[in-house]
């Protein structure tokens, strides 16, 4: 958290600060009540943070995610709600909040966030009220854009920030024609003009697409024919193939967003639809985000892997030892890719994750 150097502005953050903290009984509330009416618009919708709380202690699961995990590092705890009951709301949370502090410019995410058809307005009011107050007091939470010293050490708050950074980037710069978000939740970046693609395609499980679609439509969001929603049952469909069968062309070149996904994955899931991606044309590229090891093992931030094992969604896939830069690369290359760029997140020698791209050669 970045503070200001006048003592007004510190004063306005202190007391931004106080009312945050006097809020959270009140966000709490709203959001345990959208975790009940978003389960029951949307019965099949994944809850991993609300069956976490069930599967500990429920008061050592918010402290934790506050400030518990964070001990394990020299990186201050957040105070704001770093959590949601939906885990699709969590990045577009923190993107709204981005956008209301002018850090970057997201004005569909907050509109989700206000806008959820099955939840009255003084449920969405109630949880996501904090960030009216943190933009109100100036209160930065996050660094966004990372740049020098930052990215050498990326403390494990601004995670959403730093996989926001790279693929944002990936986006402007690409010439591809078409834009594929696997698993792409709440996410609006096929909605804004980051880039000149003209075909934009989401896939993701059918319940959270639905909820998806129905805020959208609820938030008066003008679609225009751009985005083409694929509903995918992982476990059952082929992906790839159901993509093609929407009109995606793998002879033209693409962007792949895969965004917290793939450590809920086993290693071979992972390496199966990259191969995939590997498949199409010449140029196409892919951007994911990844942990380390040491995270899926427990060795650090353990209440983060612990407490998700025990709700029975542990964690799986682990890109690398937190020491090791270089792996990434190999990886890359050992799936028909070549790294582009990378963006590791910690120090050097403790790296928890992080973002990078690639491309089909």
């Amino acid at each position: 958290m970045s503070l200001p150097k006048s003592a007004g502005s510190f004063v306005r953050v202190a007391l931004g600060l106080v009312l945050v903290a006097l809020s959270l009984p009140v966000t709490l509330c709203g959001q345990i009540a959208l975790y009940f009416a978003t389960r029951r618009a949307f019965p099949g919708l994944k809850n991993t943070a609300f069956k976490c709380a069930k599967a500990t202690r429920p008061y050592r699961f918010l402290i934790a995610l506050a400030a518990s995990s964070h001990r394990a590092r020299a990186d201050p705890p957040p105070l704001v709600p770093a959590f949601l009951f939906i885990p699709a709301f969590r990045i577009v949370a923190v993107r709204a909040e981005l956008s209301r502090m002018g850090l970057r410019a997201d004005p569909l995410s907050e509109a989700l966030l206000r806008s959820l058809p099955w939840a009255s307005p003084l449920v969405c009011r109630a949880a996501f009220g904090y960030l009216q107050l943190i933009s109100a007091f100036g209160i930065r939470w996050h660094k966004y854009p990372l740049a020098g010293a930052d990215l050498h050490n990326v403390p494990w708050r601004d995670v959403v920030a730093l996989r926001t950074q790279l693929i944002d980037a990936t986006l402007r710069e690409s010439d591809a024609t078409q834009l594929v978000i696997l698993g792409a939740g709440f996410d609006t970046r096929a909605l804004l003009p980051l880039s000149s693609m003209a075909r934009r395609f989401e896939v993701d499980f059918p319940p959270t697409q639905a909820a998806k679609r129905a805020a959208v439509a609820a938030a008066g969001i003008d679609q225009d024919g751009a985005v083409t929603f694929v509903a995918v049952d992982f476990n059952k469909d082929s992906w790839l193939d159901k993509l093609v069968e929407a009109g995606f062309d793998p002879k033209q070149k693409a962007v792949f967003v895969w965004e917290g996904v793939t450590y809920y994955l086993t290693p071979e899931a992972v390496s199966s639809t990259v191969r995939l991606i590997a498949q199409c044309c010449s140029g196409t590229t892919v951007v994911l985000d990844y942990f380390t090891q040491e995270l899926v093992r427990a060795e650090l931030f353990p209440f983060i892997s612990r407490a998700l094992r025990a709700a029975g969604e542990p964690l799986l896939f682990g890109l690398g030892e937190a020491a090791d830069d270089d792996a990434q690369r190999a990886w890359t290359e050992e799936h028909g890719l070549e790294l582009k760029k990378h963006l590791p997140g910690g120090s050097k020698g403790a790296r928890w994750g992080g973002v990078l791209s690639a491309t089909v050669a």
